[in-house]
C-alpha cells in the first residue's frame, strides 16, 4: 500500500460485493442517518459448501491463509469496514469440525466509533446453497435490513422519504448499470461495476473507496478474528 501511494498510482481490492446496488445503497441510507445515531448490529455470510475433508492448495493453512474468515467471510468484514470504519477489539472464536481450517467463525467487533456488534460466519451451513448473507443495523429512530435482493427499513417516524413502519427498497428497483452480468446466481452485476468502479478511478485519478487502505482494514480484521481465537482472549486492534 505505501509503495502504490508512493508511486502515485491507482489502487483498488476485488471485494466485489460491495459493488452490488443493495450495498451500496444501505451505506447511502447510514450516511444520511435515516436511522439515526447507529447503536448495534448483526452480521452473518453462510454457503452450503464443506461438510467432510477437502484437499487441495485452498484447504492448507500454510498456503491459502485459513478457511471461512479469511475467504467468504472477508466479503462481509469489508463491508462492515466500510460502513463503520477501524476496528478496535476481537472477541472471537473458531471452528474446525469438517476442513480442518476454520469452517465456522464468531466474533464481537468493537470499532473505534464504540459501535459493537456480531459477525457470523460458515461454509458448512445446510440449505445455503449460494452464499447467503444479511446485515441488520438497529439506530436511534429505526432498524435497517440487508439482504441479497433487498433493503427492509424500519422507521419510528418518516424521514427522508420513507414512511413510518416498515419500507422495503427490491435490487430490482435500484439504478442498473451493467453492461452484462457473467455469474448472475451470485451477484455477478457487481464484477462489471467492481471493474467500472476501477476505469472510472484510472480515468480521473481519485483512488476508489475499495482501495488498498479499505483492503489493508479488511486484513486487520481477520488477523484479529484469528488472533482472539487462538489465544482465546479479546485482541486489540493497533
Amino acid at each position: 500500500m505505501k509503495a502504490a501511494d508512493v508511486a502515485g498510482v491507482v489502487h483498488s481490492s476485488g471485494y466485489v460485493y460491495a459493488h452490488l446496488p443493495i450495498v451500496q445503497r444501505a451505506k447511502d441510507l447510514l450516511a444520511a442517518g435515516v436511522i439515526g445515531d447507529v447503536l448495534r448490529f448483526t452480521s452473518h455470510a453462510y454457503v452450503s459448501e464443506v461438510f467432510g475433508k477437502k484437499s487441495g492448495w485452498f484447504f492448507q493453512k500454510e498456503l491459502s491463509g485459513g478457511g471461512v474468515v479469511a475467504n467468504m467471510g472477508s466479503h462481509l468484514l469489508f463491508i462492515l469496514g466500510w460502513f463503520f470504519g477501524a476496528l478496535r477489539r476481537v472477541t472471537a472464536t473458531t471452528f474446525s469440525h469438517a476442513s480442518g481450517l476454520d469452517d465456522s467463525a464468531q466474533a464481537l467487533l468493537v470499532f473505534e466509533s464504540g459501535l459493537s456488534g456480531l459477525f457470523d460466519a460458515s461454509w458448512s451451513m445446510p440449505g445455503s446453497q449460494m452464499l447467503s448473507y444479511g446485515l441488520t443495523v438497529a439506530g436511534r429512530r429505526g432498524t435497517l435490513v440487508v439482504q441479497r435482493e433487498r433493503i427492509l427499513l424500519h422507521l419510528l417516524e418518516s424521514a427522508s422519504g420513507f414512511r413510518a413502519g416498515w419500507n422495503e427498497i427490491h435490487a430490482a428497483e435500484l439504478p442498473a448499470e451493467t453492461a452484462f452480468d457473467v455469474s448472475p446466481h451470485i451477484g455477478g452485476e457487481a464484477f462489471y461495476r467492481q471493474l467500472s468502479t476501477f476505469v472510472e478511478a484510472c480515468r480521473s485519478g481519485r483512488q476508489p473507496f475499495c482501495s488498498l487502505a479499505e483492503a489493508c482494514n479488511t486484513q486487520r480484521m481477520i488477523d484479529a478474528i484469528y488472533a482472539s481465537a487462538a489465544s482465546q482472549r479479546p485482541v486489540d486492534v493497533a
